[in-house]
């Protein structure tokens, strides 16, 4: 990865279709499903994943859905997940 956010963004708003856009961009583009990075993340910072569900308030059930991918969070449930980390 050694394209800038800004390059990227530029490529994009000048790529006819965003199919063409990816195709020309794979090598810059992390393909990482969120629950792989949300796991990476809590990994390196040497947390369980039950902390981290408890510090953003996310009734646990649901947190660990999210965590096995068996649901998909909303943006709040994301942006709370990050503050936790």
């Amino acid at each position: 990865m050694n394209r800038s956010t800004d390059e990227l963004m530029d490529s994009l708003a000048n790529s006819e279709d965003i199919e063409s856009f990816l195709s020309d961009n794979s090598s810059e583009l992390d393909s990482k499903g969120f629950t792989d990075y949300l796991s990476e993340l809590t990994d390196r910072r040497g947390v369980n994943k039950g902390d981290i569900i408890k510090e953003a308030q996310i009734n646990p059930v649901y947190g660990y859905q999210i965590y096995s991918g068996t649901r998909v969070p909303t943006k709040n449930k994301i942006i709370a997940l990050a503050l936790a980390l």
